[in-house]
């Protein structure tokens, strides 16, 4: 058991794309398999929190960037998610100030979630500008979210009674300058959110 604990932990680390300094990055609770094939989330079109059109190709371009899910309705996980992208922005204007790293917050909820909903969030949470909140049309949203060329995380209908109306992820998600994922980590688990930083600050050295 232990020797296979052994060469399923080498074949992880080999498959996980390396930092500059030529460290892997930990990516999390990413599967090995995941990095086989890099997605490519360039090619995206959502609504920002002011109303205009957000374009990963143009909006994203060269930038390290960390996602997440969530939507304003929602009372459970959604305020911890959140409280932790404020926290994770604080870290980074103390230990990046030069802003290379973009926050994008995604509704799951886009029906309800206008960009006037959106901008109101922004303000309580004090999101600087480099912290963005989309929305959009739910099918593109969910869409984005669960494919195979997306995300690769899920989200649907909750079930019947749920605390949440809509079921979702509460990672964060590592993208590179290249629009590859390098890894998901759970943001209410502080050892998945010291494990984002560490790799945050590979990708940015």
């Amino acid at each position: 058991m232990v020797t296979a604990l052994l060469i399923v932990d080498m074949v992880q680390s080999r498959r996980r794309p390396a930092a500059a300094n030529g460290d892997p990055l930990r990516g999390g609770s990413a599967s090995p398999t995941l990095f086989d094939q890099p997605l490519d989330l360039r090619h995206f079109t959502l609504t920002d929190e002011t109303g205009q059109p957000f374009t990963s190709s143009t909006k994203l371009r060269g930038k390290v960037w960390v996602a997440s899910f969530f939507f304003t309705r929602c009372t459970t996980v959604c305020p911890r998610v959140l409280a932790q992208t404020a926290a994770l922005q604080q870290t980074l204007a103390e230990q990046f100030p030069t802003r290379r790293v973009v926050l994008v917050s995604i509704t799951v909820d886009p029906v309800h979630d206008t960009p006037e909903v959106l901008r109101e969030t922004a303000g309580l949470w004090q999101a600087g500008q480099d912290w963005r909140f989309l929305t959009g049309e739910k099918s593109a949203i969910w869409g984005l979210i669960s494919a195979p060329d997306g995300f690769r995380d899920h989200v649907g209908d909750a079930a019947p009674g749920a605390a949440m109306s809509v079921s979702h992820s509460s990672r964060f998600v590592l993208i590179d300058r290249d629009h590859r994922i390098r890894g998901f980590y759970d943001a209410l688990d502080e050892e998945k959110r010291a494990e984002l930083r560490r790799d945050l600050k590979r990708l940015l050295e």
